[in-house]
C-alpha cells in the first residue's frame, strides 16, 4: 500500500505491474489432475497446442474487445519502440486482428507443451518463471524468484445457493463466483411466477447489474474466515430489498 501510494496512486492501479500477482491456473490444473485426472497433461493439452500452432478463427464477440485492446497495445509501443511482447496481438501492420482472421500463436504452443513436460513445475520452479522473473526485473516488475517458488494452490470451501429446486456451487472469494449467488439469490427471492417475460428479464439484468456493483463490500480476501458466509448472505438480502425499490421505478 505504501508503494502504490509513493508511485502517486490513491487506489489500486488496473494495469501495470503493480496489481500484478503470480499466476494459479498452471499450478490448480497440475493439481486437479493429480487428484481427479485419468490422462497425462501432455494428452490433455495437444488439442490447446495445436490451436495456438496451426491458429484458431477470431470469434466474432472478441472482436471489439481485441480492437480497443490494441489502441492499448499500440500506445504501449509508441512509449517503448524495443520490440514489444504484445505485438503478437497485431497484425505486421499494427491492425488488430478481426472476426474470422487465424490467429496463430507459436511462443503459447511452446509454453503450453512446457508446461506439459514438467506438469507446470517450469512456471514455478523452472525455466519458465526464471524468463517470467527476468522480464519483470528489465521492465521494472516487482517479481522474484521466491514469489513463485513458495506458491502453491489450495483447496477450498465451495459456497452455494438454492436457486428454484437446483443447488448452485461457486469458488468463493478471491474468485468472482459469489456475484453468480447473489443474483440469484435475489432473483429468486419471493418473485411471482406470472409476471410478464419482459419483466423477468429485466428484474434478471437489474439483480446483476445491482451485484457487480455492490460485489467489492463482500468481495474480501480468502483468509476473511467463517464469517463471510453470513456476511454474504446478508448482502444478498439487501440487494434484493433494493432491487424492490429500484425494479418499482
Amino acid at each position: 500500500a505504501k508503494l502504490v501510494r509513493e508511485l502517486g496512486f490513491d487506489q489500486m492501479p488496473k494495469t501495470g505491474w503493480i496489481p500484478t500477482i503470480v499466476p494459479g491456473a498452471p499450478a490448480g490444473w497440475a493439481e486437479l489432475n493429480r487428484r481427479f485426472g485419468t490422462k497425462p497433461l501432455k494428452e490433455l493439452f495437444a488439442p490447446a497446442i495445436t490451436s495456438a500452432r496451426d491458429g484458431v478463427p477470431v470469434q466474432v464477440n472478441l472482436q471489439p474487445q481485441w480492437e480497443k485492446d490494441s489502441k492499448r497495445i499500440l500506445a504501449a509501443m509508441e512509449q517503448n519502440p524495443a520490440p514489444h511482447v504484445w505485438q503478437v496481438f497485431l497484425k505486421e501492420d499494427g491492425a488488430p486482428y478481426r472476426s474470422g482472421d487465424i490467429f496463430r500463436w507459436e511462443e503459447y504452443a511452446q509454453t503450453l507443451e512446457e508446461l506439459a513436460a514438467t506438469n507446470c513445475e517450469s512456471y514455478y520452479r523452472g525455466a519458465l518463471m526464471e524468463k517470467i522473473v527476468a522480464f519483470s526485473r528489465e521492465t521494472g516488475g516487482y517479481f522474484s524468484e521466491e514469489d513463485f517458488r513458495n506458491y502453491h494452490p489450495e483447496w477450498v470451501e465451495p459456497i452455494s445457493t438454492d436457486y428454484k429446486g437446483y443447488r448452485v456451487w461457486e469458488i468463493p472469494p478471491n474468485g468472482h463466483g459469489i456475484t453468480v449467488l447473489m443474483a440469484l439469490y435475489a432473483g429468486a427471492a419471493g418473485l411471482p411466477r406470472d409476471l410478464p417475460q419482459d419483466f423477468g428479464v429485466h428484474q434478471a439484468g437489474l439483480c446483476r447489474h445491482k451485484d457487480l456493483c455492490g460485489r467489492s463490500q463482500v468481495h474480501e480476501d480468502p483468509g476473511g474466515g467463517p464469517a463471510q458466509r453470513g456476511v454474504r448472505r446478508q448482502a444478498a438480502r439487501s440487494h434484493h430489498r433494493q432491487g424492490d425499490s429500484a425494479g418499482s421505478g
